[in-house]
């Protein structure tokens, strides 16, 4: 705290993604077997995948490493935050299989790919309804107040299930 306010915005709102966060990840995903494939779910999504409105700090560090997961190859970043300093550099020894990132935060549906791989990133609308949404019908008081999400996944798809607010989703 800074003169009775937060130092950084970050903390009310968006987040961020630190160096001890990001060594814990490349270890778990270096020793992951290679019959196992990984869901990634977070509350945010990569920064670069909707730079359009994700200022999560160091959230692109996340694309990078799971490009070189996929692929099994090199990975090298250096953040730009002087506050929350990230550095990696390394390679996966073999290719990883991921089924795909799933986020909120954005209050709506919505997919896309992480940069540079085949990996969907899948957006989910949240529970919590906000004024701002284009979900008109989202009364408060009704079922559709809330959505609730249900992933079924297979080897060849993702079906999200939902109660509330949004309707179900086939990939």
């Amino acid at each position: 705290m800074l003169n009775g306010k937060n130092r950084f915005d970050l903390v009310d709102s968006n987040g961020c993604i630190q160096q001890t966060q990001v060594n814990w990840l490349i270890n778990l995903l270096k020793n992951t077997p290679s019959t196992q494939r990984v869901l990634f779910v977070s509350h945010t999504a990569p920064m670069d995948v909707y730079s359009d409105t994700e200022k999560a700090i160091n959230t692109d560090v996340l694309s990078v490493i799971i490009k070189a997961f996929v692929t099994g190859g090199a990975y090298d970043y250096l953040g730009v935050s002087n506050d929350f300093p990230i550095k990696i550099t390394g390679s996966f020894a073999s290719k990883g299989s991921v089924i795909a990132f799933v986020h909120g935060h954005r209050h709506k549906d919505e997919s896309t790919f992480i940069k540079g791989t085949s990996v969907q990133c899948i957006g989910l609308l949240c529970s919590k309804a906000e004024s701002n949404e284009s979900y008109s019908y989202r009364n408060f008081g009704t079922i559709y107040e809330d959505s609730f999400s249900v992933l079924l996944i297979d080897e060849e798809s993702i079906k999200i299930l939902r109660f509330g607010a949004g309707g179900d989703i086939n990939d």
